[in-house]
C-alpha cells in the first residue's frame, strides 16, 4: 500500500527505455533497408503445422516497427512447402516457443534454403526460460523491445543489451534461479540505453542530447 511513488518511478524508467530504444533503431535504419522477421512456431497438433504471427495489431508488429524492422504476417496453418516459401528471405527467425532445436533437426533439409538458416540468425525465447517468457515478458515492454532491437541489430552498439527472453539459439539458456528474498526488490531486465544523436555523416553517440560534440 502507500507505493504509487515508487511505481511511478518504475514506470517513468521502462518508459524512458522503451523511447530511446526506439528513437535509436529508427535513426538506424532511416533511409536504409529494414531488417525482415519471421515469428513463427511449429505444433505437432493436428497433423502438424507452422503457425506465423498472424495479424495486426499485436505486440509483435508494434515491437518490430519500433525496432525498424519488417514483420512477416501470413495466418497458418502452414505446412512444410508454404511455410518455407513464406519465410525463405526473412533476414532473422524468431522462434516463440521451447522446441526450435528439434524442428530445426526434423526438417533440416526443406529449411536449408532458408536465408535465416544459412546465416545462423535463429532465436527462440528461452533466454529466462518459459516461465518468464509467458510472466515477466509481459510486465517489461522495455526489456521485451531491447531484446528484439539486440536481435536484429538496431540497437545502439556503443551501449548494447543483454537479452532477457530471446535467445540465440546457439546459446545455452540461462536460468532465471529461484527468488531466495521475495522481500527483496524486482530486479528489472531491460539495460541502460544510451541515445544516438545524427549528424552529417551518420550516427554519433551523445552523453547529453543537448550536445552534439563528439564524446
Amino acid at each position: 500500500f502507500n507505493r504509487e511513488s515508487i511505481a511511478n518511478e518504475v514506470f517513468e524508467i521502462s518508459k524512458a527505455r522503451y523511447e530511446c530504444a526506439t528513437d535509436n533503431a529508427q535513426l538506424l535504419t532511416a533511409d536504409k533497408p529494414k531488417p525482415v522477421v519471421v515469428w513463427a512456431s511449429y505444433s505437432s497438433w493436428g497433423g502438424g503445422a507452422f503457425y506465423p504471427a498472424s495479424s495486426c495489431p499485436n505486440y509483435y508488429c508494434e515491437t518490430a516497427a519500433a525496432c525498424g524492422a519488417d514483420l512477416l504476417i501470413k495466418s497458418g496453418p502452414l505446412n512444410i512447402t508454404e511455410f518455407v516459401d513464406f519465410a525463405k528471405d526473412a533476414d532473422v527467425w524468431l522462434y516463440p516457443s521451447t522446441n526450435f532445436e528439434t524442428i530445426l533437426n526434423d526438417f533440416a533439409d526443406e529449411l536449408k534454403v532458408m536465408k535465416s538458416v544459412q546465416n545462423n540468425e535463429l532465436f527462440d525465447i528461452m533466454g529466462h526460460g518459459e516461465d518468464a517468457w509467458f510472466n515477466e515478458r509481459k510486465v517489461e515492454p522495455d526489456a521485451l523491445l531491447e531484446d528484439f532491437c539486440h536481435m536484429v541489430g538496431t540497437e545502439n552498439s556503443q551501449s548494447p543489451h543483454f537479452p532477457a527472453f530471446f535467445r540465440h539459439i546457439d546459446n545455452p539458456e540461462i536460468s532465471p534461479g529461484e527468488c531466495k528474498d521475495q522481500s527483496s526488490s524486482y530486479l528489472n531486465l531491460g539495460s541502460y540505453c544510451e541515445p544516438i544523436g545524427m549528424l552529417e555523416g551518420g550516427p554519433l553517440v551523445v552523453d547529453d542530447p543537448k550536445d552534439l560534440t563528439p564524446a
